[in-house]
């Protein structure tokens, strides 16, 4: 009898060990699982963080482009005033030293906010007095934006034939 008592402990011990790898091996496994949602997790709090960092940027630099747009709107004459224009970016090209050629309006474009006047421009000078020119561009009241800028060798070495196209705008009529 105590023979079969030892081979039904040994069978039972079996069991329990068996029993207990089992156990063991499906906590590793729900151990795994549960580590590789927590990496995931941990990827889409990091994620949000940077959404949260970017929007708090965003916030900080809502300030600044309401001051910008006031600025710009300050900018922005009730009517168009080409003439006026006109006779500023001759100044502009008489102080750079270079010389206007031509200035050709295309069709205005009507925004909510605005009305742009698209033009392109054609001056004459060198390099030098293009800076010159671009600086009088950046000091100007009005709001102006460079679209496209196009230079050809001139006739001399040093001169240069500039082409511009750009923007001008106005408050909407």
């Amino acid at each position: 009898m105590n023979q079969k008592q030892g081979l039904w402990l040994t069978v039972l011990l079996l069991v329990l060990i068996v029993a207990g790898l089992v156990l063991c091996f499906l906590q590793l496994k729900k151990f795994t699982v549960a580590q590789g949602q927590l990496q995931e997790e941990e990827d889409l709090l990091a994620q949000e963080e940077t959404k949260l960092s970017a929007l708090k940027l965003l916030q900080q630099r809502a300030g600044e482009w309401e001051k910008e747009q006031e600025i710009l709107l300050l900018q922005l004459p009730f009517t168009a005033k080409e003439e006026q224009f006109l006779l500023d970016m001759q100044a502009a090209a008489d102080l750079a030293g270079m010389d206007l050629l031509q200035v050709r309006f295309a069709e205005r474009m009507e925004r909510e906010e605005y009305t742009e006047m698209p033009l392109e421009m054609t001056l004459t000078g060198t390099y030098y007095q293009l800076l010159d020119f671009f600086a009088y561009l950046e000091a100007y009241e009005r709001a102006v934006r460079i679209h496209e800028l196009d230079l050809d060798k001139g006739s001399e070495d040093t001169e240069l034939t500039v082409i511009l196209n750009l923007s001008i705008f106005s408050a909407p009529e």
